[in-house]
C-alpha cells in the first residue's frame, strides 16, 4: 500500500516541479531585422537543369479507349521491352524493379548479363532495352504491381 500512495504522492508533484522557476516576460522582442537578401531568390537565380531523365514501358497494351491494361504473362520469364531517354550532364542511369514492393532480380535482353537487381547504363540520348525477368510474387491468374526506379548516376 505505501509503494501506490508513494507513487501518487510522486505523480502529484511532478507537474509542480517541473513549471517551477521559469518567467514568462511581459514584452516578446522582435526579431532583428536584417538586410540580407531573400536566399531563397538566390537559389532560384542560380538553379540550372543538370540532366533530364524520363522512362517508360515500350509499347504497352492499351484498351480500346486507350487507357493502360495489365501486361499478359503466361509464366516462364517475362519480357519488358522498355525506353528511356537521357539529356544533359548525366554520365550513366541504372534501374531498380519491384514487383508488388518485393526487389525483383532481372537481366537485360542482348547482354550475356545475369540476373541482378540494378543494371547501369551508359546515359545516352535516347536507348531502347528489354527487362528479362521470372516473377518473385504472385500466382496464375493475379494482377500485380511493377514499379521500376531510376537511378541516376548509380
Amino acid at each position: 500500500m505505501k509503494p501506490i500512495l508513494a507513487m501518487l504522492l510522486g505523480a502529484a508533484l511532478l507537474p509542480i516541479s517541473a513549471c517551477s522557476g521559469y518567467d514568462i516576460p511581459e514584452e516578446v522582442p522582435a526579431p532583428a531585422q536584417s538586410d540580407a537578401s531573400n536566399p531563397f531568390e538566390e537559389a532560384q537565380d542560380d538553379a540550372s537543369l543538370m540532366a533530364m531523365l524520363s522512362h517508360e514501358a515500350a509499347n504497352p497494351p492499351l484498351s480500346d479507349s486507350g487507357e493502360r491494361e495489365p501486361f499478359p504473362y503466361d509464366g516462364g520469364e517475362f519480357h519488358l521491352d522498355y525506353h528511356f531517354s537521357v539529356s544533359g550532364d548525366l554520365e550513366s542511369v541504372g534501374f531498380l524493379l519491384f514487383l508488388d514492393g518485393k526487389p525483383q532480380p532481372y537481366r537485360i535482353d542482348g547482354q550475356s548479363s545475369d540476373y541482378a537487381f540494378c543494371h547501369t547504363f551508359d546515359a545516352a540520348e535516347d536507348q531502347d532495352i528489354a527487362f528479362l525477368f521470372e516473377p518473385v510474387a504472385g500466382h496464375g491468374g493475379d494482377t500485380l504491381n511493377l514499379t521500376i526506379v531510376s537511378i541516376t548516376n548509380p
